[in-house]
């Protein structure tokens, strides 16, 4: 009976398998007809387990668990770009880059942060801005990217071309005193995942999250985003972050000298 139950109704089946084995576990040693009739009974309570187990891996009930499972991965990838806003904001205070001396920093790249690669002085940071997990970087195509749990980080600077660079060549190192990207996507190894994170020097956070089922925009170190990719707002499919209002004001704003 409780065989067949998890047969119906799949979210038994996990719970339901387990006492089926305890149960056939404790069995006492029969003989004759009863033997037989024992075994039969287990084999259809073990038939019916797997037939539940089976029907609960395609049900709403397993989906459910795997979407917790990315929400999970998402919004954990939705703090490591949070932290390297932060981090960009002690970088802007402190200025350990701070070309025209002005004592306001300009913006970092994500392996300048994490003290993976030096600034644009020669020098590298020590203690980094960035937490030991960013230190590990890959190539991708668009530039190096930190690669933490599943996620690909990068920084993007204005230049003095007009464009962004995620490498410290033609870099506008005034203008980074106030502008800076950061972009968050899915890894190869993150089978499944298609949610994309964005933010800006005032924490603008926008989110590119396609319907279940579509292929990925962005994946991993071949597929990143453009710099540009979110700067074009709802036009490109990017929405707001829990309709969060960006900062109207930057870290040491008040104690910039004249």
């Amino acid at each position: 009976m409780l065989s067949l139950a998890t047969a119906i109704e799949p979210p038994l089946a996990v719970p339901g398998c387990v006492v089926v084995l305890i149960l056939s576990l404790s069995l006492p040693e029969m003989i004759g007809k009863a033997r037989w009739v024992s075994r039969a009974a287990l084999a259809s309570a073990v038939l019916g387990c797997l037939v539940g187990l089976a029907r609960f891996a395609t049900s709403k009930a397993m989906l459910g668990i795997i979407e917790t499972g990315e929400s999970a991965s998402a919004q954990n990838a939705l703090s490591r770009v949070r932290e390297i806003v932060s981090a960009e904001d002690a970088a802007r205070l402190t200025a350990p880059y701070d070309p025209d001396g002005d004592h306001v920093g300009s913006a970092l790249l994500v392996t300048e942060l994490a003290g993976a690669a030096p600034l644009g002085n020669g020098a590298r940071l020590d203690p980094a801005l960035l937490n030991y997990t960013f230190h590990h970087s890959i190539e991708t195509a668009l530039g190096p990217a930190a690669d933490v749990e599943g996620y690909l980080f990068i920084v993007c600077l204005p230049t003095k071309s007009g464009g962004w660079n995620t490498e410290r060549t033609d870099i506008d190192d005034e203008l980074s005193e106030r502008r800076f990207l950061v972009y968050g996507w899915p890894s190869e190894i993150a089978e499944g995942m298609t949610t994309v994170f964005f933010t800006d020097e005032h924490e603008r956070i926008l989110v590119l999250d396609l319907p279940r089922g579509s292929p990925p925009r962005y994946l991993g170190a071949g597929h990143p985003p453009p710099c540009d990719a979110a700067l074009g707002g709802p036009a490109n499919g990017w929405s707001t972050w829990r309709n969060k209002a960006p900062r109207k004001t930057l870290p040491g704003d008040s104690q910039k000298s004249p």
